[in-house]
């Protein structure tokens, strides 16, 4: 393992993992005191993912050690003075990074360029698209009039109407295979990150709002790509 950084664990799931657990503790024999055989214990208490490296605090002998120790350094501890395993500890998830995120989000944006794109030129191709697409700016026009006039009844009888042609453009949307969801996901802008993930250097409150949606993609990504441990 020398000279070449452990990859992160990975499940049957493809999701990423810590490849030493939380509360692990590992009994292990003192190298530094060569006189006469003496134990020590390690006790992992936290687990730090910074920068594409792991990172471990780690307790000798109940002691903290004053810095955090790689998973390369651990696996050569444990490797050379591992006399048995007390606590096997709990694997912890990888959190995201800013790097993911903004992987997701601009291939996110391309897809939603491709939908529009497709329906840009199913509307110019079809001409019940484009019957249906001038019917549905009279009634939105008909129906800011009836607004502005406070005029409320005829508002609620043109509302139906158009949600009627709205329903119609959806389902023919489906049927020529253009994703109506990412549509409408294109529409919606975040007012922090503009829609790219990162705000400010960090993940953008919305990408953590999405944390599991992103963590599922990339997990299918490395599926398709490395098999699990």
């Amino acid at each position: 393992m020398q000279g070449q950084k452990i990859s992160p664990y990975i499940d049957e799931h493809g999701r990423q993992y810590f490849n030493f657990c939380l509360g692990a503790q590992y009994l292990c024999e003192d190298m530094a005191n060569s006189d006469q055989l003496k134990y020590i214990v390690y006790k992992i208490i936290q687990c730090e993912y910074r920068n594409g490296t792991e990172y471990y605090h780690v307790t000798r002998d109940g002691k903290i050690l004053p810095n955090a120790i790689t998973a390369n350094r651990l696996h050569y501890i444990l490797n050379f003075t591992l006399v048995d395993v007390l606590e096997p500890g709990e694997r912890q998830e990888l959190p995201l990074t800013i790097e993911e995120v903004a992987e997701y989000y601009k291939q996110k944006a391309m897809e939603q360029e491709k939908q529009k794109e497709n329906l840009r030129k199913a509307v110019k191709e079809d001409s019940e698209y484009q019957e249906l697409a001038k019917t549905k700016k009279k009634l939105m026009i008909k129906m800011a009039f009836a607004e502005v006039k406070g005029d409320y009844e005829e508002f609620a009888l043109l509302q139906p109407h158009y949600q009627s042609i709205e329903d119609i453009i959806n389902r023919k949307m489906r049927r020529d295979n253009i994703d109506v969801v990412a549509l409408d996901n294109s529409k919606k802008v975040c007012p922090y990150c503009g829609n790219t993930g990162v705000y400010r250097g960090q993940i953008c409150k919305c990408a953590k709002q999405n944390e599991e949606i992103i963590k599922d993609y990339f997990a299918v990504k490395r599926l398709r790509q490395v098999k699990p441990n």
